[in-house]
């Protein structure tokens, strides 16, 4: 995986780029109806069930959940001394949740977000940094 921000120190999740298909636009603050999208989406170069790494050391505090109700898609938060991180679409690996985990380590697998919105989306990883997006990722990039 590329280091990205190299004085941010943080490392990009899936290794691949922002997405942009004929759902919607991975970008921050891309317009989500009313409201806007609070983080990146990151599309995986190898596909569903890619390992999704950890962008910074820190503790995987415990698992979040990106829709209300809807548990089928899941995803992690995690808790490092100079930034908080949201990654959803991503089943954690078994045992992590309360763990210490470095820059750069396995933290669990890509979900099929398609099943959710359809073949036109392509598979991604969405990361967002502090509980409402205050940061855009892309300037880590």
């Amino acid at each position: 995986m590329e280091v990205i921000g190299q004085d941010m120190g943080m490392t990009n999740p899936t290794g691949g780029r922002i997405r942009n298909d004929g759902v919607g636009e991975g970008y921050w603050h891309a317009a989500r109806g009313s409201r806007v999208h609070l983080g990146i989406d990151l599309l995986l170069p190898e596909g569903v069930g890619q390992q999704i790494i950890a962008p910074h050391s820190g503790v995987i505090v415990r698992n979040s959940f990106p829709y209300q109700g809807d548990e089928r898609f899941s995803g992690v938060l995690l808790e490092g001394a100079s930034a908080e991180s949201r990654l959803w679409y991503l089943e954690s690996l078994l045992g992590i949740i309360g763990k210490f985990v470095k820059q750069g380590q396995v933290i669990g697998h890509a979900q099929d977000i398609s099943i959710k919105y359809g073949k036109g989306c392509r598979p991604h990883v969405h990361w967002q940094i502090g509980k409402y997006g205050e940061i855009d990722p892309l300037i880590l990039l």
